[in-house]
């Protein structure tokens, strides 16, 4: 779920992204989670990126696995890896937003 930054203010109150520590700026793209937490996009999800490949490489399986975020649900698939990918996981924090059955 993307957002951009109207007025420079935080839900918490801290005025500032917990990834880079800088202060949020009208304008600035971002990620509000359903639990309230919020980042830039491109600190969460370079962040994200990260995390998931250290548990690849930690599991000895990282040379066959591709690791990416993106948000499906406002940006669609990358047309770059259609009839690439063997296999594609989703962590949908909100499915029924994505798949109405859910």
């Amino acid at each position: 779920m993307e957002t951009e930054v109207m007025v420079a203010c935080s839900i918490d109150g801290s005025f500032r992204c917990y990834i880079c520590l800088l202060e949020y700026e009208e304008g600035d793209s971002m990620r509000i989670f359903a639990c309230n937490h919020e980042f830039h996009r491109t600190c969460i999800d370079k962040w994200l990126k990260e995390v998931h490949r250290e548990d690849f490489e930690r599991t000895g399986i990282s040379t066959l696995v591709t690791v990416g975020v993106r948000d499906i649900q406002c940006e669609g698939f990358l047309d770059q890896f259609s009839g690439l990918a063997d296999s594609v996981f989703l962590d949908l924090p909100q499915p029924w937003l994505a798949i109405p059955s859910a």
